[in-house]
């Protein structure tokens, strides 16, 4: 139900900004109910000119963890 109401009413009427923050939680949400522990190394600094993050897309998990 819950993926429902996000689709059909908050993903609809949000901006661009709001859409990333709720692909964000969707994805921390479902790596919770599957017991994914994410751990991130080798990142020390951000650029401000961006980061390109590239997988090489096993299967569909990977999605989820680069959201």
């Amino acid at each position: 139900m819950y993926g429902f109401f996000v689709v059909v009413v908050q993903f609809r009427f949000a901006n661009q900004i709001q859409r990333n923050q709720l692909l964000k939680e969707w994805s921390r949400k479902l790596l919770k109910i599957l017991r994914v522990e994410l751990t991130i190394l080798g990142i020390d600094k951000i650029s401000s000119q961006g980061v390109l993050y590239v997988s090489n897309h096993i299967s569909w998990l990977d999605i989820h963890v680069i959201n």
